[in-house]
C-alpha cells in the first residue's frame, strides 16, 4: 500500500520540465538575461557578474526551479551566422525570450526581422514569446511602447492566436527581469502537451 501511495504521489507532483530559449541578435543581452535569471531564481551555478559577461558563440545554459517546474534556459548566439542553429532548439523549446537592444537604433529592424523569422517559425507555432526591451537604463533607449509598434506585438496580441507580450526591461539593474521570466513561463506550462513531465 505504501508503494502505491508512493507511486501516486510522485505521478500527481511532478515537475514539468521546461526549455526556454534566449534569443536576439548580438549584444542585445542575451546572456545577461540568462545571468539575472541564475542570481533570481537560484541555479547550481552562480551568476557571472555582468562585467565577466563576453560574446556567445555557441550556447550557454541555466537550469533553475521556478513556478513549480524545472527550466532550462538556452542562451543561443546572436550574430548573423549563429542565427541559423537557433531552428535546431525549437522543436524542443517551450517558451522564446526575444532580448532586445531598445538603445541601439541601428539594429532595431534587424531584430525585429529575426524576431519575425522565430516567431513564424512552424515549430514554435504554440509556444508563447516574451520580447524584452532591454537597456532601458541607457540614454535615448527605445520604449516599450515604440518597441511593440516596430515589432507589431499589439497585432499579434490582438489576433489572439498566440501569448506574445513586450515588456522594458535593464539587465544592467535587473529592473523587470524576475517578473518577465516568471510570465513567460507560467504562460509555457499552460501549454501541457509541449511540457514534458520528469522521468
Amino acid at each position: 500500500m505504501f508503494s502505491l501511495l508512493e507511486a501516486l504521489k510522485e505521478t500527481c507532483f511532478k515537475q514539468p520540465e521546461l526549455n526556454i530559449c534566449i534569443v536576439g541578435v548580438d549584444g542585445s543581452g542575451k546572456t545577461s538575461v540568462l545571468e539575472r535569471a541564475k542570481g533570481a531564481f537560484g541555479s547550481r551555478l552562480p551568476p557571472l557578474p555582468l562585467s565577466k559577461i563576453t560574446p556567445t558563440t555557441g550556447m550557454n545554459l541555466a537550469q533553475v526551479e521556478l513556478a513549480r517546474a524545472k527550466v532550462t534556459f538556452w542562451d543561443l548566439g546572436g550574430g548573423a551566422s549563429a542565427r541559423s542553429l537557433w531552428a535546431r532548439y525549437y522543436a524542443e523549446t517551450h517558451g522564446v525570450v526575444f532580448v532586445v537592444d531598445a538603445a541601439d537604433a541601428d539594429r532595431l529592424r534587424e531584430a525585429r526581422d529575426a524576431f519575425r523569422g522565430a516567431l513564424d517559425h512552424p515549430d514554435l507555432a504554440d509556444a508563447p514569446f516574451l520580447v524584452l526591451a532591454n537597456k532601458q537604463d541607457a540614454v535615448g533607449a527605445c520604449g516599450a511602447d515604440e518597441l511593440a509598434t516596430l515589432f507589431e506585438v499589439r497585432e499579434l496580441q490582438r489576433a489572439g492566436r498566440r501569448s506574445v507580450d513586450l515588456r522594458a526591461c535593464s539587465c544592467a539593474d535587473a529592473a523587470n527581469v524576475e517578473e518577465s521570466l516568471l510570465w513567460l513561463v507560467h504562460e509555457a506550462k499552460a501549454l501541457a502537451p509541449r511540457a514534458a513531465p520528469n522521468e
